[in-house]
């Protein structure tokens, strides 16, 4: 699966296109049929034949987009404002959970977060939010664990952080009610 970023500072003609390893490169746009899922949106996109779904970064959503061209996915960002840029967005192997490194530049310090989020019933859900901050303006490396898919590995300027995800359900223990009816010749207990 591809990931299409474009940056409202970028020209018009160049995308950013992040492959599901986390390797980035700048294409060129092309205009295809099969993209018309996007149209009305703020942003645009390309498909390249065969290589599969496609995510396109607009100023508050994300659009993932079938390798037949139908929109599959789309899901509004939070906590994302115009002038910030998302340097990565990268899914885990299952692709059930996505990354996405969202830098934001301040003149005195470099704030970097990075969003979880986690797909469920064709729905995408804000899991966890994580705030880096750094002195050095340097962008945030944002790989996830191929042996082990919850596992997420960032690197920001001097810092590492191993997260490792679990979702799970805590139960309180069971509660047992005794319910009795009493008429005036038995009593019935359930």
């Amino acid at each position: 699966a591809l990931c299409v970023v474009q940056y409202p500072k970028a020209p018009d003609d160049v995308l950013d296109v992040h492959s599901k390893d986390g390797r980035r490169r700048r294409v060129e746009k092309e205009k295809e049929e099969a993209v018309k899922a996007t149209e009305g949106l703020n942003g645009d996109s390309t498909k390249k034949k065969k290589i599969g779904s496609t995510a396109t970064m607009m100023t508050t959503k994300i659009v993932t987009v079938e390798p037949n061209g139908f929109k599959h996915r789309e899901f509004s960002l939070r906590n994302v404002a115009v002038t910030d840029t998302i340097t990565t967005l990268t899914w885990n192997v299952p692709g059930d959970l996505m990354a996405l490194v969202i830098e934001s530049w301040d003149p005195h310090v470099a704030h970097c977060r990075v969003q979880i989020w986690h797909r469920m019933n064709y729905h995408w859900y804000l899991k966890y939010e994580i705030r880096l901050r750094s002195s050095i303006f340097a962008p945030a490396l944002c790989l996830w664990d191929e042996d082990r898919p919850r596992t997420l590995i960032l690197v920001r300027g001097r810092e590492i952080r191993t997260l490792r995800f679990s979702w799970e359900v805590n139960l309180p223990p069971p509660v047992y009610v005794t319910d009795t009816l009493s008429d005036t010749t038995h009593v019935d207990a359930t």
